[in-house]
């Protein structure tokens, strides 16, 4: 009998929390993951939810934070200036202090296995909050 039979049943160890985040960086699914560990998909994808971690990128330390609306933002006059440009490239107001339609960006890919940013082809140039 596999080491892996004899555990069936028990509390994860480190080597399948390895085994877990190996799968998650070389984007296994999580049935082949699951297939590998012999354990139920559920606690998977508990294991990896209750383990993961939000990532504060340097634009939020810089007090940058981007919306969800950015791209379609028509705003104007937040900071009180007849300037005449849109708020989301004023160089004097953040949008998510003065906006009343503000939304922090998320990532769909979140919400859904594999529930973080580990493999993803896009994390270079999402600017959503992170997950790993």
């Amino acid at each position: 009998m596999s080491n892996y039979e004899l555990r069936k049943g028990k509390h994860l160890i480190m080597e399948d929390r390895l085994i877990i985040e190996y799968g998650l960086d070389q984007n296994y699914t999580l049935k082949e993951i699951t297939d590998r560990l012999k354990k139920d998909p559920t606690t998977i994808s508990k294991e990896i939810k209750r383990n993961r971690f939000l990532r504060v990128s340097k634009a939020k330390e810089n007090d940058i934070h981007p919306c969800q609306n950015r791209r379609s933002c028509t705003k104007t006059n937040l900071c009180n200036n007849a300037c005449g440009k849109h708020c989301k490239k004023c160089a004097f107001i953040n949008c998510y202090r003065a906006c009343n339609e503000y939304s922090i960006k998320r990532c769909n890919k979140l919400n859904r296995y594999p529930f973080v940013c580990n493999g993803c082809s896009t994390i270079t140039t999402c600017t959503a909050e992170k997950s790993h």
